[in-house]
């Protein structure tokens, strides 16, 4: 937990509109959402698709626009809105939100974005401004798998780089998918999921 950084926030859902406080000091880039009283999938909110959209991290699907997730309410710098679905409201269950910041000041340690894929494997070139040590990834407006990246075990320039997948039990991947660079990090792979 740090200030525009990450915070950790528990309550319990209404059923209905609700808005949630959080700590960050900034608007968030991402929410992600357990029901921890019961079972339920992960719900995730991002900055690009806005209280209009969620995404479902134990899931590949794209995205859902059921007004019953955000109540269609943007994230502001103290709260985050959720409405009465199972996944971020559902009435007397209680639920966890890890709360990412986004572009948080002159370091911009975390962001929150979105590129569009040229099929290539010499696919786009994300300018962070910054060599990341942790990358999550998820194809928006189709069904995919949620690729993460991180430079603990190793994102090698031109050869194979492990991946795991939030969506899924199985054992990390082992196939060229990214290069890091001192900027940011670029796509290696002409695969769909990227």
């Amino acid at each position: 937990k740090a200030s525009k950084f990450f915070d950790i926030v528990t309550y319990t859902g209404s059923g209905g509109a609700q808005n949630i406080a959080h700590n960050l000091g900034s608007v968030p880039g991402m929410v992600i959402v357990k029901r921890t009283s019961s079972a339920s999938h992960w719900g995730v909110y991002h900055r690009s698709i806005g209280g209009t959209g969620l995404m479902q991290l134990s899931g590949t699907q794209a995205v859902n626009t059921d007004s019953s997730f955000f109540n269609d309410t943007d994230a502001t710098a103290s709260v985050f809105t959720v409405g009465a679905a199972a996944y971020t409201g559902q009435n007397a269950e209680d639920y966890v939100a890890y709360v990412f910041g986004h572009e948080t000041g002159d370091d911009s340690m975390i962001q929150c974005g979105t590129y569009e894929g040229n099929g290539n494997t010499t696919g786009p070139v994300i300018n962070l401004g910054w060599e990341p040590q942790f990358i999550l990834v998820k194809k928006y407006d189709d069904d995919d798998a949620w690729h993460i990246f991180d430079s603990m075990r190793g994102i090698s320039t031109g050869s194979n780089d492990p991946a795991l997948y939030a969506n899924a039990t199985s054992a990390e991947g082992d196939t060229t998918y990214a290069s890091l660079n001192a900027t940011g990090w670029s796509i290696d792979t002409s695969a769909g999921a990227l």
